[in-house]
């Protein structure tokens, strides 16, 4: 199997100029880890949804130098999930980044509350976007999950969506979860702090539409909450 890197600037499908060149970090992969050598396949995506078949044309002074041979498209899965959720203390913020990009979220919001204990700073967002872009060249995902900056917990409930989930232990058990996921577009999933969402944040929720969801006896935490959300909408959409 091919080595994959991420390129944003893959050519066009009707390869008129079939060649793009690997970012930095992306060129040091391939040069000084896994040691791809002039004439290796390798395979690219642009985390839009298009992947190449190529071969690595040479090291030139500002990349690796690519020659794209071929490129598809597939179009991303139905409903759009974004997790709005608080970030997690330390290295647990970094894992829950990684795994919701394995699973299948398609956008990650930090958002500020009441509670909310961390607020991550542009270097940590930049971080996260590092993490979504090795989970996914992992994974064998093609489109990147998108890392916004932070947003208020009022900014996600004016946002647009179609099905809204808000996880709390005081919330609700469906049955009818895929029945309510059929045809919809985006799914917002809202995950709180340690110290949960407050009364009136649950009320400002429910007002705008979102359905509290209760997904476990037990109380969890923010990124095993969010995992599990994930999976579970998309497993049943």
């Amino acid at each position: 199997m091919a080595a994959r890197f991420f390129c944003a600037t893959l050519p066009h499908p009707r390869l008129s100029d079939p060649y793009c060149v690997l970012g930095a970090e992306e060129t040091r992969h391939a040069r000084k880890v896994l040691r791809i050598a002039r004439g290796d396949a390798v395979e690219l995506f642009d985390g839009t949804g298009k992947v190449g078949a190529a071969e690595l044309e040479s090291y030139g002074e500002h990349g690796a130098i690519c020659r794209v041979t071929a490129i598809s498209e597939t179009k991303p899965l139905l409903p759009r999930i974004t997790v709005a959720a608080a970030v997690p203390k330390g290295d647990r913020a970094d894992e829950m980044i990684n795994q919701l990009s394995q699973l299948g979220c398609d956008r990650f919001v930090p958002i500020t509350t009441t509670h909310s204990v961390v607020d991550p700073r542009d270097g940590k967002i930049e971080r996260f976007r590092r993490i979504a872009i090795e989970s996914a060249k992992q994974s064998g995902r093609l489109t990147l999950m998108q890392i916004d900056a932070v947003h208020d917990f009022g900014d996600i409930l004016a946002e647009v969506c179609d099905f809204g989930v808000i996880c709390t232990p005081r919330g609700d058990r469906p049955s009818d979860l895929a029945d309510d996921l059929r045809d919809r577009q985006h799914a917002i999933i809202m995950i709180g702090p340690e110290g949960g969402f407050t009364d009136d944040e649950l009320h400002r929720a429910a007002h705008a539409g979102y359905v509290k969801w209760c997904m476990s006896p037990n109380i969890l935490r923010i990124e095993t909450a969010a995992c599990a959300a994930v999976s579970l909408l998309r497993y049943l959409a």
